[in-house]
């Protein structure tokens, strides 16, 4: 069991903060004073961004080994800090397997609080001009101490680029430690796991900032990070269409079942996620601002104050500490499940709304060619008249709510990113007629004459199973993010290119 804790906070943010908390677990016994250590990292600095932050992470991590042969670590990240440990240890696992060096898994403990692990809205206000100065002048404040990010007007450009929801950088990082070599789960090659915990916030800071801004009154947000993209527990889905798709048999929909070759799961099956609905974005780690920073210098010097044990999440991080093997980790998710629970359930009328899913999207072509112009609509199809009901369509698309949204990614088009409040979704699938579908359509478009994609429609629920046992098929599942690679073939005109016979005007 790791003796040693990393504390990385989130963007523009500094250790500082964490004091309280960082005594709290002291208190408690859980670490000793000396082996928590934290991390800083220039997410101001418009030159760098979350790789540069994972590969110097990796160089602290590397002098703690020298120092500490053979000795594990915990890590507590809060907010962006989440993507900051994913980077690092993403790349330093892809540069294990392409270098051919042992593997190593130097995390035991993952602890995310409010974590970003699939961006934050506020992040194209944080591009902003009026940021940009609002920043600047915290940078001239004396008490400003963060290494690299001293430069007026910088407000952390490449940061925010891979903050802001869909981001080709969270793609990446999702497909890579979820679904692909990931080590959140008990089948990793190092025969080790890391153990991820999600301390998700689940209520919006009420301030008078939150009035103006209207990205801070969103539901199904902290005021800062989407509630559902807390969650680890992502499914992957690829859909896959041909050019020719008069035959519905062209079109494929294909899930990662996360199953390896020899048996098991690439990660667990329930990642332990939990809401505590009585914390916003940046009280679930200051008991909602309990604890206020002092701003005179001299009286932080002597500041050692500590949160309360009354603090909600403190007996599940607890028990979290001791987990020690997959069955330990398992039975404990069951527990953050009711924590869960216990927030999703005054929710669940069908007058209510509240619960959401996000579905991230990104479209190419089959030469691998980013498609940036798509367009994504829902229908619901009768399989017995072989033909879309209009009504129930309809219907289908009113559940969502007016806090719909979908969103593409201002550098990448081709990701783009839908939230959906889908509390009476499920309601209205369960009492679908028999031999229904929902279908997905997605619609293209290519930015070169004479380049064309087929509409496509992919089946994304089914009422009653082809083999007609019941069993559905479904893509809605409450407080996650459903990560969605559609791959759409090109078609070209002849006029682009055609045989010739060597004849005058051919």
């Amino acid at each position: 069991m790791a003796e040693y804790l990393f504390i990385v906070p989130g963007y523009s943010d500094e250790d500082f903060s964490f004091l309280p908390l960082r005594n709290l677990l002291v208190a408690e016994g859980l670490y000793d004073s000396d082996k928590i250590q934290s991390i800083e990292y220039a997410s101001l600095d418009d030159q760098v961004g979350f790789r540069d932050f994972g590969h110097k992470l990796d160089d602290v991590y590397n002098q703690f080994e020298r120092e500490h042969p053979g000795a594990r670590i915990d890590v507590l990240a809060h907010s962006t800090g989440s993507l900051v440990v994913r980077a690092w240890l993403y790349m330093r696992r892809t540069r294990q397997v392409i270098t051919g060096q042992d593997l190593d898994l130097p995390v035991d403990h993952l602890f995310l609080f409010a974590p970003a692990n699939f961006g934050s809205d506020l992040a194209k206000i944080g591009r902003s001009g009026l940021n940009a100065v609002r920043v600047t002048f915290a940078k001239m404040d004396k008490n400003f101490t963060l290494k690299g990010n001293q430069d007026p007007f910088e407000t952390g450009k490449r940061v925010l680029d891979g903050l802001e929801p869909a981001s080709p950088l969270q793609w990446e990082l999702s497909t890579g430690d979820l679904h692909t070599q990931t080590y959140f789960g008990e089948h990793d090659p190092t025969g080790m796991s890391t153990f991820p915990f999600i301390f998700a916030a689940g209520t919006a800071h009420k301030s008078l900032e939150s009035l103006i801004v209207k990205e801070l009154q969103k539901d199904g947000t902290d005021s800062t990070v989407r509630i559902a993209g807390t969650s680890l527990n992502t499914r992957l889905f690829t859909l896959r269409s041909k050019a020719v798709i008069e035959d519905r048999s062209q079109l494929s929909v294909q899930v990662d079942d996360e199953l390896l070759p020899g048996g098991g799961r690439r990660k667990f099956g329930d990642i332990a996620f939990g809401i505590f609905g009585n914390y916003d974005h940046c009280g679930i780690i200051n008991e909602n601002g309990l604890l206020k920073k002092p701003t005179d210098p001299n009286k932080a010097k002597t500041w050692n104050p500590k949160l309360p044990t009354t603090w909600e999440p403190l007996g599940l991080l607890k028990k979290a500490k001791q987990v020690s093997t997959a069955e330990e980790y398992l039975n404990l998710a069951k527990e953050f499940s009711e924590i869960t629970n216990s927030y999703i359930l005054p929710k669940v009328d069908i007058d209510e709304e509240g619960i959401f899913q996000q579905f991230f999207f990104n479209v190419t072509d089959d030469t691998g060619q980013s498609v940036n112009d798509f367009f994504i609509q829902f229908f619901v199809f009768d399989n017995n008249s072989q033909a879309y009901d209009d009504y129930l369509s309809a219907q289908f698309r009113d559940l969502f709510g007016a806090n719909t949204s979908f969103q593409f990614h201002s550098v990448d088009n081709s990701y783009g990113v839908l939230m959906l409040d889908i509390t009476r979704v499920q309601q209205f699938l369960n009492q679908l007629g028999m031999n229904h579908q929902v279908r997905l359509k997605v619609t293209a478009k290519s930015a070169y004459n004479g380049v064309s994609f087929p509409n496509s429609e992919f089946t994304i629920y089914e009422s009653t199973s082809a083999l007609g046992t019941g069993a559905k098929v479904s893509f809605f599942y409450p407080f996650t993010t459903t990560l969605v690679k559609v791959i759409l073939d090109r078609y070209v005109e002849d006029a682009i290119l055609s045989q010739g016979r060597f004849a005058p005007g051919s």
